[in-house]
């Protein structure tokens, strides 16, 4: 099962950002780096509340 995840960058000025990570471990998104914590939070709960069952997915192999 893959997983949203908050991280800390090297940035002192925006030093938070978020990964989705597939359950392969694969990064499949780097979100923009935010100044605070909260701005990452509300960036993740953004985007999986916009993902609610619509993904899909193309398998290019």
């Amino acid at each position: 099962m893959g997983a949203i995840k908050l991280k800390r960058s090297t940035s002192a000025s925006q030093p938070f950002y978020f990964t989705v990570v597939a359950g392969n471990g694969q990064t499949l998104v780097t979100s923009e780096t935010y100044t605070s914590k909260q701005g990452a939070v509300n960036g993740m709960e953004s985007l999986y509340n916009a993902m609610q069952g619509t993904v899909q997915y193309d398998d290019l192999t």
